[in-house]
């Protein structure tokens, strides 16, 4: 599995997003799309955002021994763009209503907003040109006996993310075969 990365202001394979507030705005409600939000002008009609549109935009991200963390600089510096992060924020929930209030952005995994109803979340867009992703995959130990229960959870758990990818409840990830 596969996630891309977006900005809320908001990160497929697992794909990163970002989340577009209206400063000032009080509410993660809103359906309008802003002209800028925390210094990010993107149109309406852009149902992504190129990476380097973040050049210099206000950004919180968790702290730096964080894989996503690392991962947002690299990326940054592989592609030149200038990257400012005004705070690390190790709190998943403060990252997002700093970026609902229109303060800064933050990068983030969609799944990230995955228990709130869809129509609370912030407004997101894909991170483009480049995307950002980074893999996941479902390992076990081959070293410990199998037994039928782990047996059907190995069975299942694939099953499962498999039928939430395609029913459009998990976005941002793209399956890849199994070896």
């Amino acid at each position: 599995m596969i996630g891309s990365i977006s900005i809320v202001c908001c990160a497929a394979p697992k794909a990163l997003w970002v989340s577009l507030l209206r400063p000032n705005s009080t509410s993660c409600r809103s359906r309008s799309i802003p002209s800028w939000s925390a210094g990010l002008k993107l149109s309406a009609e852009q149902l992504d955002c190129p990476l380097f549109e973040l050049a210099g935009v206000p950004l919180v991200t968790p702290g730096g021994g964080v894989g996503l963390r690392l991962l947002i600089e690299r990326t940054f510096a592989r592609e030149d763009v200038a990257l400012n992060i005004i705070a690390d924020i190790d709190s998943l929930p403060t990252m997002i209503e700093i970026a609902c209030r229109g303060t800064a952005c933050t990068i983030l995994p969609p799944s990230s907003l995955m228990t709130k109803a869809r129509d609370s979340w912030p407004l997101v867009r894909k991170i483009s040109k480049p995307g950002i992703s980074r893999p996941a995959s479902l390992c076990w130990p081959t070293s410990l006996p199998t037994t039928a229960a782990n047996l059907a959870i190995r069975h299942l758990i694939p099953s499962l993310v498999t039928q939430l990818q395609t029913s459009g409840e998990w976005i941002g990830i793209t399956l890849r075969e199994a070896p």
